[in-house]
């Protein structure tokens, strides 16, 4: 007859790492009566729920910008220690100050990541101090394939009626490589071309993915010189229904760009659509 030490020496024990596998596979709803079983359980249980979580929030502001005080970088280094090993499903960034910091905490939080079923979205908005736009922008190119991103941008000088191309994030290259990463993106105000627009659409166009959607703002002179352009081989619309327009089609790819007009700039829409011209893309709550 076996006693219990002998019995339980025959029972196979998972490593941490093979437990963490199996439970990561389980929702926290799964999770949660498996840790009344066992003093091990809970703790397997307690560790991956500080690690996955559905939403993060990262905000500092410029709280110095009366005291004029430096922020201690080596304090903020810490940040990106104590992140680097949680999980999300939706990570929003939002800074106000232009610190090398917050560039090292964001890709802290997309390095080495599988963002393919993730939403993120980064926010510098300051009226108090220049963000680095080339660094941002280096940033960004160097995005891993992420679901759906949103960015917004707002710099020192900001209006709802008058447009400020030098002060955008968004240059043709930078949008191009953020459209090909993603399959969802609402981006801030750029300083595009027509035929950088052109070469987005053709990004979308090409694509096989059904949900694709990009938008961003440009300047309304931009789109009077797009529909000016000659030779255009895509099919043009300028009806005008409400605010939207004017269109772009491409019949073979089920593809669309539409425009929305405001006082001096213009918000540019390009998605998939079906066989009756209705979109497809699914609205995103940010």
């Amino acid at each position: 007859m076996l006693c219990s030490e002998t019995l339980v020496s025959f029972i196979p024990i998972l490593n941490d790492d093979l437990m963490f596998l199996v439970f990561g596979e389980l929702s926290t709803e799964e999770r949660n009566p498996l840790e009344t079983s066992c003093k091990r359980f809970r703790e397997i249980n307690f560790d991956l729920g500080t690690r996955n979580f559905d939403h993060i929030n990262c905000k500092w502001t410029y709280y110095d910008q009366y005291k004029k005080n430096k922020y201690d970088a080596a304090a903020f280094r810490i940040i990106p220690a104590i992140l680097s090993n949680v999980a999300y499903n939706y990570l929003h960034v939002s800074t106000e100050c232009d610190e090398e910091c917050s560039n090292i905490i964001i890709a802290t939080m997309i390095k080495n990541r599988n963002l393919k079923n993730s939403k993120v979205r980064f926010s510098w908005i300051s009226f108090c101090a220049a963000h680095d736009m080339g660094r941002t922008r280096n940033m960004l190119k160097n995005l891993p394939t992420i679901s759906k991103l949103r960015l917004d941008w707002v710099a020192r000088r900001f209006s709802r009626s008058e447009y400020f191309p030098e002060e955008c994030l968004l240059d043709d290259s930078t949008l191009l490589r953020i459209v090909s990463l993603t399959n969802h993106a609402d981006m801030a105000n750029g300083d595009i071309t027509a035929e950088g627009i052109l070469k987005t659409f053709e990004v979308v166009c090409k694509s096989t993915l059904s949900s694709k959607y990009v938008s961003f703002y440009v300047p309304k002179v931009v789109i009077e010189i797009l529909f000016s352009m000659r030779n255009l081989k895509f099919k043009v619309n300028l009806e005008k229904f409400a605010q939207w327009k004017t269109k772009l089609f491409d019949v073979s790819s089920k593809s669309r760009l539409r425009v929305y007009e405001y006082l001096s700039y213009c918000r540019v829409e390009m998605y998939k659509v079906d066989s009756d011209w209705n979109a497809l893309y699914e609205k995103v709550k940010w």
